[in-house]
């Protein structure tokens, strides 16, 4: 008997495979959360910084900036 699947069965199996490696399977790279808590938590973490904070962070950024400016 061959162990090796054959590609229909392949084919039949890979909707189930994806729907694991993208929602259930932990990434290393992804802080050990799957594809599909990455994108939740980070649109999360989007919404936040665009109430408002966002052009905090630019004003603190661009002040800075200036203030590292060397004297002659």
């Amino acid at each position: 008997m061959n162990s090796t699947p054959d590609a229909r069965i392949v084919i039949e199996q890979l909707p189930t495979w994806l729907t694991h490696y993208n929602e259930v399977h932990p990434h290393k790279a992804l802080g050990y959360r799957s594809p599909r808590e990455y994108i939740t938590q980070t649109r999360k973490a989007v919404r936040h910084f665009r109430g408002g904070q966002q052009r905090q962070l630019c004003m603190e950024r661009r002040h800075f900036s200036v203030s590292r400016r060397r004297i002659p």
